[in-house]
């Protein structure tokens, strides 16, 4: 659905207008202006209800700058889509563990890819940053304070490039024709969250805990198909 489509089935779930009734929804006032916002809203709490929603996640490359250590979102390429990153929120790592985040040399191919050593920000200012060592291949890398991929050795070409998985940043609606960037199969939910927005608008409360979402039949059926499973760890001893 489009988000002129989710606003006006918004303003007929909540038996607010007909069918149809909202045009557009740009420059909107009184009472179809709130359709809008809340649905807008919606669209975006459901967003940040949590950080591994599958849709939410992508792949970056990043081409490696001769003597430059730190890199920026903007500064790859989403290899999905073919493009420029235009939202990213955060890099995905797991720690100490990580072996997505990866490198390979250009001048070798992809037979050269292996995994980056994760290295805590803390640990990696200390013995990698403003240092005095020669700068090479990287082999490790961190995150600093501005979510910036830090890597060491510094590199010695621009014949390398990084690969790994990044989350996107929320996405505003704004236009009639925008379409949110979930699973088409899942849009009524945000129609349906919209509409819990407004009845509570209406009695004075301004936003849905986490809680208060799961209420919701189909946000439940959206985490269920939208999230990691669960899995159990070994034993402890």
């Amino acid at each position: 659905m489009t988000f002129l489509e989710l606003c006006n089935q918004v303003a007929s779930d909540s038996a607010t207008f007909d069918e149809g009734a909202i045009d557009s929804v740009v420059s909107q006032t009184a009472r179809k202006a709130k359709v809008v916002r809340w649905t807008n809203m919606a669209w975006r709490s459901i967003q940040n209800a949590h950080v591994a929603w599958r849709w939410m996640q992508s792949e970056f490359s990043i081409a490696t700058v001769n003597g430059t250590q730190r890199y920026a979102g903007t500064d790859a390429i989403d290899t999905l889509a073919s493009g420029p990153i235009t939202r990213f929120a955060e890099w995905i790592n797991v720690g100490r563990g990580e072996r997505r985040i990866r490198l390979y040399d250009t001048t070798i191919g992809l037979s050269d890819n292996g995994p980056m050593q994760f290295v805590p920000w803390e640990d990696f200012y200390a013995n990698r940053v403003n240092t005095a060592a020669a700068n090479g291949k990287p082999t490790m890398f961190s995150i600093d304070p501005a979510n910036n991929l830090c890597l060491s050795p510094v590199p010695d070409s621009d014949n390398y490039v990084v690969v790994g998985p990044y989350r996107k940043s929320v996405q505003t609606l704004a236009t009639d024709a925008d379409v949110p960037d979930m699973p088409a199969d899942f849009h009524d939910v945000i129609s349906s969250v919209a509409t819990g927005f407004l009845q509570l608008h209406d009695e004075g409360m301004q936003m849905l805990p986490l809680w208060k979402l799961r209420e919701n039949n189909d946000f439940c059926r959206l985490e269920a198909r939208q999230l990691p499973p669960i899995t159990f760890s070994g034993p402890l001893a």
